[in-house]
Formats: structure tokens, C-alpha cells, sequence
């Protein structure tokens, strides 16, 4: 009794979880959330922070938004899109980082937050 036991709440932890015991894979079609999200760059006035991720269902036409916080983990305020941000004198002291959305991820889309680079140094 003890074995039947384990395996019922062995495939309850699982199906709790996303997976499925019978080999079919994940539960829950993830493919369009992406695994993460990073930024480079210099946090320098004139410099120009570089998005990138990984993961999978993502297409072109699903882009980066950019974000100001005045500390490391602090909410944030949009600042632009696109792949690429220059950093302007306006940045100086925050703390910048990008979201990536997809909006064929299901109703309200998906996205993962980025690394944060900061504080942002004045030009030389």
C-alpha cells in the first residue's frame, strides 16, 4: 500500500509541477516564454546597452522594452524599445534593464526581466 501511496502523490507533485509521468512531456504548452533575458554594455553615458535572449516561440516581431529604477530592484519606468539602448545623460544614477514580451504566449502574453546593470556613470 505503501508504493501505491507514493505514486499517487508522486503524479500529484508532478501534474502540480507541469509534468506528466507518462512520458508526453510538459503539461502546459510553453513554448512561446521566453527561458531568459540579459543585457551587456558599458553604464556610461554614450555608451550602448545590448538586449538579448533565449528561448523558444519567439519571432521577430516580439521586441524588448526598456526600464529605469532608481535602485537594483526597485519598480521601473518605460524608456524605449527596440533591441539596443543608448545610454543619455538622463540615465545617470539609475538602474536600466529590458523585459521581453510575446503576446502569442496566451491571453495577457509572457515575459522575463533582465539582468540589471547600474548605476549609470556620467560621460568621461
Amino acid at each position: 500500500m505503501k508504493g501505491k501511496t507514493r505514486l499517487i502523490w508522486l503524479a500529484a507533485f508532478a501534474a502540480a509541477i507541469g509534468l506528466s509521468l507518462g512520458g508526453c512531456g510538459p503539461m502546459m504548452d510553453n513554448r512561446a516564454t521566453p527561458t531568459s533575458v540579459s543585457i551587456s554594455g558599458v553604464p556610461r553615458v554614450g555608451e550602448v546597452f545590448t538586449a538579448s535572449s533565449s528561448g523558444r516561440g519567439f519571432s521577430d516581431d516580439h521586441g524588448y522594452e526598456w526600464f529605469r529604477s532608481g535602485s537594483p530592484t526597485g519598480w521601473g519606468t518605460g524608456i524605449g524599445f527596440g533591441p539596443e539602448l543608448v545610454i543619455t545623460p538622463s540615465l545617470v544614477g539609475a538602474y536600466v534593464f529590458a523585459r521581453r514580451f510575446s503576446a502569442s504566449a496566451g491571453e495577457g502574453g509572457a515575459f522575463r526581466e533582465s539582468n540589471r546593470i547600474g548605476p549609470i556613470l556620467p560621460e568621461n
